[in-house]
């Protein structure tokens, strides 16, 4: 049986236009190095994800 061989190609997400550019990565020791603001994705969130909370939807 023969082996696949691995390829390096990245596939890009499909993101929107909004989050391009942003690059979130695990350093040696474990920490996350982000290259963006948080309250950057916390405004965006706010915009595009609806609040299970304040709408009265339950699980």
């Amino acid at each position: 049986m023969l082996k696949k061989s691995r390829t390096s190609k990245k596939q890009k997400a499909n993101n929107p236009a909004q989050l391009d550019g942003i690059q979130i990565r695990l350093n040696s020791f474990g920490q996350i190095e982000k290259n963006f603001d948080a309250e950057q994705i916390n405004s965006f969130l706010n915009e595009n994800v609806p609040d299970k909370k304040k709408s009265g939807e339950e699980e």
